[in-house]
């Protein structure tokens, strides 16, 4: 199973450069995050009093990144992405009537894979997957058609499990939540970490 959700990122990430190639090829206008024109008024964007149609273009020199988010009629619709300056595909988030819809996801600036999730009306529905920077599964939730978490399980660094729960209808949930399943770590592992 994870390795056919690996090859889907794999072709996702090939059809994310190409789409974003064709969004900027049929010439979506592109604005600048900062257009003094640009405002949010009640949720919906606007570019000199007119409903925004077009692509806001932002960059963050922190972490020397590029976020693209799409509009259509003022409404978050299309895709979100975030490029880092080296031209790596950081994420493509999809997003329909200002909400996320369809598979997002993330990668790391090695271009390892960082999640991935699908997404139905803003919820996280099916499978929602994170990893490691070294490859190894992070995190694996179950969701419902729904969006209700059916489990989650959580795995360390090296690939062993340290978390697996499952939940109930009413929310609660059961299973070993850490503790029982955790490596001990000892005093002298602890002392020879923080010296």
């Amino acid at each position: 199973m994870f390795r056919y959700h690996l090859y889907r990122l794999s072709l996702a990430k090939g059809w994310a450069i190409f789409s974003l190639f064709l969004t900027l090829q049929c010439q979506a206008k592109i604005y600048e995050a900062t257009d003094p024109d640009l405002q949010m008024i009640s949720g919906v964007m606007v570019h000199k009093n007119q409903l925004l149609s077009g692509i806001i273009r932002q960059y963050i020199p922190a972490v020397s990144e590029t976020h693209l988010t799409t509009f259509d009629n003022g409404i978050q619709h299309g895709d979100f992405t975030v490029i880092h300056d080296s031209g790596v595909l950081l994420q493509k988030t999809p997003f329909k009537n200002g909400k996320q819809n369809g598979y997002s996801y993330t990668w790391f600036l090695n271009g390892k894979n960082r999640s991935f999730s699908e997404f139905k009306n803003g919820f996280y529905v099916n499978d929602r997957m994170e990893w490691h920077d070294n490859g190894q599964l992070a995190l694996y939730e179950k969701y419902t058609p729904e969006g209700k978490i059916l489990g989650a399980k959580k795995f360390y660094r090296e690939g062993k499990i340290y978390m697996n729960l499952v939940f109930q209808e009413d929310g609660s949930s059961y299973g070993l939540p850490g503790s029982k399943v955790c490596k001990p770590i000892k005093n002298s592992e602890v002392n020879n970490e923080t010296n």
